[in-house]
């Protein structure tokens, strides 16, 4: 990650790796959900959210995916190319993120590569909420990441609170994304005793939340509250007695993505330790704050999965994982554990994906297949 490779020669392999990511998905079957089509089609049929058409996510992707079928047709064609159009953004949001909070154009370059190559393996060839959420989940992480560290701490607060709001009308458990903000704005508070830090963490509060807080006024006004609240939130959250929406994690199905998590993790106490074992003052040092703040992010990250933990909600986790894991790697320099990582990682990465290429590279569709479109 410490190599120097000049700007240009790094403007090409992003572009070649993002043709890459859009090469596989143009190979590899396409989960066109039927949701992702039907409720924006009801809704132009005269449908009303929370009415006659029950979903228990948010309403903003189905709005958005109304407007965009209007102007163009109610197809798993055009699904897909929208799908195309998102994938294309988030690997410009995670290259340029990773590359800012590492300075290191080698590690944004594998941090692209990592997300090319799990991207699809995690039913990502295929448009669901989790995926529209991660682009303006990331920017809030930016933002925060750079208000919590000085840089333009009023700004940027601001644009965290935008971006998390925006998450927070996409998907109700980006809710779990306010804990990383509270903790680590607490951690900061109590380690350097600044009163900007409560700042920064009161104007992102007010400022995310104020989104969900309108749009349930909204629905109080036209008196579809109770219906908005049951399905999006008690229903969202599996906050029911039956409990028949949750789905545990599959220890042994999604093993894969267990052994990445668990390389990060490790690579996270590696740093820690070896950071200790380096200096003899006890008071957390900057980097080591650094480390907890996007540690913090990709822990709770997973919990947006809940309460369905299948592989399709791991699409906002996935890019934590990934992005802690390299800004972990980063920060071990040239320690020789960290060719050992690079080496397990690697390893896991090139086992899944070549699994996944194997199994799904037959057809392009999962539902409009050809046997769908004989019986149609």
């Amino acid at each position: 990650f410490h190599m120097k490779i000049s700007r240009q020669i790094f403007y090409f392999i992003s572009i070649s790796l993002i043709c890459l990511h859009l090469f596989i998905l143009s190979k590899t079957e396409f989960i066109d959900w039927p949701e992702m089509i039907l409720y924006p089609w009801l809704l132009k049929n005269g449908y009303k959210l929370y009415t006659d058409l029950l979903i228990p996510y948010q309403p903003l992707t189905v709005l958005i995916l109304k407007l965009y079928y209007t102007l163009t047709s109610f197809t798993p064609s055009a699904l897909r190319l929208f799908h195309s159009f998102l994938t294309v953004a988030t690997d410009f949001t995670v290259l340029t993120i990773v590359q800012i909070t590492t300075a290191s154009f080698p590690a944004a370059l594998f941090g692209l590569g990592l997300y090319v190559f799990w991207h699809p393996t995690i039913e990502g060839n295929g448009l669901w909420f989790d995926h529209f959420a991660v682009p303006t989940l990331l920017f809030a992480f930016f933002f925060t990441y750079r208000a919590l560290f000085g840089i333009n701490p009023k700004r940027n607060s601001m644009y965290a609170a935008l971006f998390l709001g925006l998450s927070l009308l996409i998907k109700q458990t980006m809710l779990w994304s306010l804990f990383p903000i509270i903790a680590s704005m607490t951690l900061a508070k109590f380690l350097y005793k600044k009163s900007t830090h409560i700042k920064i963490l009161f104007s992102i509060l007010f400022g995310s939340l104020l989104f969900p807080i309108c749009q349930g006024l909204y629905y109080l006004v036209i008196g579809k509250f109770n219906q908005y609240f049951l399905w999006v939130y008690q229903f969202g959250f599996d906050l029911r007695n039956d409990r028949n929406y949750l789905i545990p994690p599959n220890l042994i199905g999604d093993y894969p993505l267990i052994i990445l998590v668990i390389i990060s993790l490790i690579i996270f106490l590696a740093h820690l330790v070896i950071l200790r074992l380096n200096r003899s003052s006890q008071k957390l040092n900057f980097i080591e704050f650094k480390n907890i703040f996007v540690f913090l992010w990709m822990t709770t990250s997973l919990l947006t999965m809940f309460p369905r933990w299948t592989l399709t909600h791991f699409q906002t986790s996935l890019v934590f994982v990934i992005i802690a894991t390299v800004f972990f790697l980063q920060k071990l320099k040239r320690h020789k554990i960290s060719v050992i990582f690079l080496a397990i990682i690697v390893g896991v990465t090139s086992k899944n994906f070549l699994s996944f290429v194997r199994h799904y590279s037959h057809q392009q569709f999962r539902f409009y297949n050809s046997q769908t479109r004989e019986q149609i």
